[in-house]
């Protein structure tokens, strides 16, 4: 009995491990189709319950180094297949700063040291608070998501009136080009999504809606319900 379960608790913290290598392939491969708010929310906690599920238990001190070791691994694998630099450092700096608390609140509730557990969740709370802005402020504008309109220059209606695509202008005191994309909002739901996205010299973006789905922008073809595309 006692050998099955540690043969089922070492494949849960095998697809526990695994988990974190996927879900920064995920990340990298779809992260234009939501927020950096969104993802940062998703990557504190998706880092909280696996950490602490892979190293609450008593184990000996080898088996923790071990799991962290092999974290460290597949993050580096995975990283050589779809490199992202900012989004590698990211993950790593949420894993261990997630090691870090629950690290901490365990010391407190195995010791049974009530006086420091409510001062270490309110440390550890405190180092969510920073994890969650620096991660917001790291991928800030890294997805079209994160681009609001504050120029709206032209909207069209899908053929079955649908849609409406907007095209817009965005703020950037970066370059002297202009940086323009076209939004999307499904009238019956109210819920928009950015679809294209480039810098140019120019305001002019052509849009035309080629069926009820489809739309040409400056002579590309995008589904609206699929195609996400960033042309920076």
């Amino acid at each position: 009995m006692g050998k099955q379960q540690s043969v089922r608790k070492i494949i849960v913290d095998i697809i526990l491990i695994l988990f974190i290598p996927v879900f920064y392939l995920y990340i990298a491969q779809q992260y234009n189709r939501y927020t950096a708010e969104q993802i940062s929310i998703f990557m504190e906690i998706s880092f909280l319950l696996i950490i602490g599920c892979l190293f609450w238990g008593k184990t000996e001190k080898r088996n923790h180094i071990l799991k962290f070791v092999m974290i460290m691994i597949l993050l580096g694998l995975v990283s050589c297949y779809q490199f992202d630099q900012r989004l590698w450092i990211l993950c790593t700096i949420n894993v261990f700063c997630s090691l870090c608390i629950i690290v901490l609140v365990k010391r407190s509730v195995t010791k049974g040291e009530k006086k420091r557990i409510f001062a270490r969740v309110l440390f550890s709370l405190g180092i969510c608070s920073l994890l969650f802005s620096g991660n917001c402020r790291a991928l800030f504008e890294k997805s079209i998501q994160d681009f609001d309109s504050i120029y709206e220059m032209e909207a069209i209606d899908s053929p079955d009136q649908h849609y409406t695509a907007v095209s817009c202008m965005y703020d950037n005191e970066e370059t002297e080009r202009y940086t323009v994309f076209v939004k999307v909002l499904e009238k019956n739901t109210e819920k928009e999504k950015n679809v294209y996205l480039t810098t140019q010299d120019h305001l002019n973006v052509q849009m035309k809606w080629s069926s009820d789905k489809t739309i040409l922008i400056n002579g590309i073809t995008l589904d609206v319900e699929k195609d996400i595309l960033d042309e920076r």
